[in-house]
């Protein structure tokens, strides 16, 4: 069984409003908690399409995503290619797993991601906020099921034979 692919503009269409997120600005207190939303588009269509979104549309998603916010070029196209690694060898067990188990193994991809970032910024000599390390991967792997049913309604496609 093969699943329809969705259309290209539909991917870039959601990967557009994950970026507008993630520049949406916030206050200080709140950004500790503002979960990766293109990190979050790019593991959903990863897992739902693994044959076009890949370890590349990773790598350039993650090159916009620095362009877009005055980021060392590169910094979050390396996070991302990696998270997309972890999301390839928990690929079974995401599907084959409960919300639950979905929203754990989601909380250790999101939780790798948080320290490549901080691994990063402790090499350029920035100051990293040590509520991020657990809050970010926290709160994006209690939205994890939320948002799946979102993006599924959104992008419905149906399974062909």
């Amino acid at each position: 069984m093969r699943t329809k692919l969705v259309p290209w503009h539909l991917v870039l269409v959601s990967l557009v409003v994950a970026l507008w997120l993630a520049s949406v600005p916030l206050l200080k207190s709140l950004q500790s908690f503002w979960p990766d939303w293109v990190l979050l588009v790019l593991i959903y269509w990863n897992l739902t399409m693994p044959s076009r979104v890949g370890l590349g549309f990773a790598w350039l998603t993650g090159l916009v995503v620095d362009a877009t916010q005055f980021a060392l070029l590169g910094e979050h196209a390396l996070e991302y290619v990696l998270v997309m690694l972890l999301v390839g060898y928990f690929r079974n067990r995401m599907a084959a797993g409960s919300g639950l188990h979905q929203a754990l193994l989601l909380f250790v991809m999101l939780l790798a991601s948080v320290i490549i970032e901080a691994v990063t910024a402790t090499v350029l000599g920035r100051n990293i906020v040590f509520l991020n390390l657990l809050a970010v991967p926290f709160v994006g792997a209690l939205l994890w099921t939320v948002f799946q049913y979102l993006m599924r309604r959104l992008f419905q496609f149906r399974q062909v034979t």
